[in-house]
């Protein structure tokens, strides 16, 4: 096995300062594959502490790569707009997996040693080897998962942790539908927001905690079918559906990228919704290219094979995850590692993986406010065993986001000095934007029953 790294420092550095360990997010998402001037750029933020830059076993530049056929990245999630039945959609995801599996095998792969309790254990091999004491450890997004692992088995030798826009920052195994809940409750902050700070959102929405349920169950009702462009389809074309179980997919989809773009449209679609006017759909989800394929941008033998063994031996049966996606439909476009039921060997970790780090170590999470997958309940976890774990939201801020330079700011002075209080006075620096209200563009709306919603 060969593991690529990178030291990085320059004229800024200082070599006294204690080095800054880099854990990228994805699972699956190279840290090196990149040019030498974008690697120096996204990190420069750490100066003038030396950064070390490890591409994890199984990334792209790393030996073996672990990748998979037949995957690719689609707008949205796969497969939940089609008109093909439940049952044919977790057929076609969950032999995918099973395909992947076997490929690996066939490979002579040991896809029980990629778990975050390998990946660390790497880390602190290589930061013996480099022949540091103490360092900080940072994670992006899924690399604060693997934070959090470093500081349960390594905390020793950790100075400082931070925690950027962090998933999966404890239980690998955590319920599907506690992960729905919890993005669900980011639209209703942001629409709880809305009706707040604005009369007009307050009018249209007394109940705004029961809108995308009642969205939800009037395209159950009438479900919205239309045709889209297709790059894959003979034609050029594409029928799909969208029931309610489709919108709160596309709504709380994990990381979808276009959340922060059109937070400020959810009353509009929401309103549309409730007038049976779905064409006000086709611009909030973007349907003009929702078939849209490209290359899958993690190594998704690495993806699962690092979620599915973290999960030790308490992955689902293919049985619990069918009932469960039968239950709630919305959970075949939400997250991949539903499937992990499929996935037949358990990784080979202790069973104190899937507990939060106990740990005493001054600790930063920043989390950004319309971030569609990783909101603050993810550190609110983490504070129950982090005493001095600070907790920062970004206002208008999305997965990543460095918008008016505050997540910056926040982590030169954190890495300052980790014990004192950080200074978060820029957190609000980029304003929300306005809200845009539902407003009739034909007569032609359907009859909506009215007890699905209020007006």
């Amino acid at each position: 096995m060969t593991l690529p790294l990178a030291v990085l420092k320059d004229s800024f550095t200082d070599a006294n300062l204690t080095p800054v360990f880099y854990f990228p997010g994805g699972p699956g998402s190279s840290s090196l594959d990149m040019s030498e001037n974008t690697v120096r750029s996204r990190l420069q933020v750490f100066r003038p502490h030396p950064v070390v830059v490890i591409e994890s076993r199984g990334l792209k530049l790393a030996t073996p790569v672990l990748d998979c056929p037949g995957w690719y990245s689609r707008k949205y999630a796969p497969k939940i707009y089609g008109l093909e039945g439940l049952r044919e959609r977790i057929k076609e995801r969950s032999d995918l997996v099973t395909l992947c599996y076997e490929t690996l095998k066939s490979q002579g792969v040991d896809v029980r040693a990629y778990t975050d309790y390998h990946i660390t254990r790497d880390y602190d091999e290589i930061r013996k080897a480099l022949g540091f004491q103490t360092i900080d450890i940072y994670g992006i997004s899924t690399g604060g998962g693997s934070v959090a692992t470093y500081l349960k088995y390594y905390g020793d030798h950790v100075r400082s942790a931070i925690f950027a826009f962090p998933w999966l920052t404890t239980l690998r195994d955590r319920p599907q539908f506690d992960e729905l809940i919890t993005a669900k409750n980011i639209v209703n902050d942001i629409l709880g927001i809305c009706v707040r700070d604005n009369a007009e959102c307050a009018k249209r929405f007394p109940g705004y905690l029961h809108a995308a349920d009642r969205a939800r169950a009037i395209l159950d009702a009438k479900p919205y079918v239309t045709t889209v462009a297709s790059q894959v389809e003979p034609d050029g074309k594409l029928k799909i559906k969208i029931d309610g179980a489709t919108f709160l997919s596309t709504l709380y989809y994990a990381g979808n990228p276009d959340f922060p773009s059109i937070y400020d449209r959810l009353p509009q679609a929401l309103g549309a919704i409730f007038r049976g006017d779905y064409s006000a759909l086709d611009q909030y989800f973007g349907l003009n290219d929702v078939d849209t394929r490209s290359p899958h941008p993690y190594a998704i033998g690495h993806f699962l094979s690092n979620v599915c063994g973290s999960m030790g031996q308490n992955e689902q049966t293919p049985k619990e995850a069918t009932a469960m996606i039968e239950r709630e439909p919305a959970l075949m476009g939400y997250e991949t590692n539903i499937f992990c039921a499929w996935w037949p060997e358990a990784g080979d970790v202790p069973a104190s993986l899937n507990t939060t780090p106990v740990s005493n170590v001054p600790a930063l999470a920043i989390h950004g406010q319309v971030d569609a997958c990783c909101n603050i309940r993810w550190s609110q976890l983490l504070a129950e065993t982090m005493p001095k774990l600070q907790r920062v939201v970004l206002q208008a801020q999305e997965h990543g986001g460095s918008g008016g330079g505050c997540r910056d700011k926040l982590i030169v002075q954190f890495l300052k000095s980790p014990n004192d209080p950080v200074d978060d006075s820029c957190k609000n620096t980029v304003p929300l934007r306005p809200w845009i209200f539902y407003t009739p563009t034909n007569t032609h709306t359907t009859t909506i029953d009215r007890t699905l919603f209020l007006s």
